[in-house]
């Protein structure tokens, strides 16, 4: 007969999700055992995070496991313009409306990763 699984919130206890709105809420240690020898590490996060890059909001998500940080992934959220990919004509239309209507066709976007780093985590 198979092992009785161990009840979900004993199971759950044992873990957290962390969303935070600043890498400070995170060691710069406890992030940098995660990327090991990584350029983008969390002082990288962290100067992208002060640098009040227009239009960006950041987040980071962890899981900590027994207190111990063991992921973690920087976060962005933006307003993206559904038209970015449009060309031509339907591009000009598009910029002309949004002119009057700045909220047409914008969608409040959440990203995992960075949009200014290289590496995707």
């Amino acid at each position: 007969m198979p092992a009785e699984a161990e009840p979900a919130s004993e199971r759950s206890s044992s873990m957290a999700i962390v969303i935070a709105r600043s890498i400070e809420s995170f060691g710069r240690e406890e992030w940098n055992r995660l990327f090991a020898g990584d350029i983008e590490d969390w002082s990288f996060y962290h100067a992208v995070e002060h640098s009040n890059l227009p239009g960006f909001e950041w987040l980071y998500f962890g899981i900590r496991e027994r207190g111990e940080l063991c992921a973690v992934v920087p976060a962005f959220v933006t307003d993206y313009p559904l038209y970015t990919t449009l060309t031509g004509p339907l591009r000009r239309a598009t910029d002309a409306i949004a002119r009057g209507f700045p909220r047409f066709l914008r969608q409040r976007l959440l990203s995992l990763g960075s949009p200014v780093g290289e590496i995707c985590h």
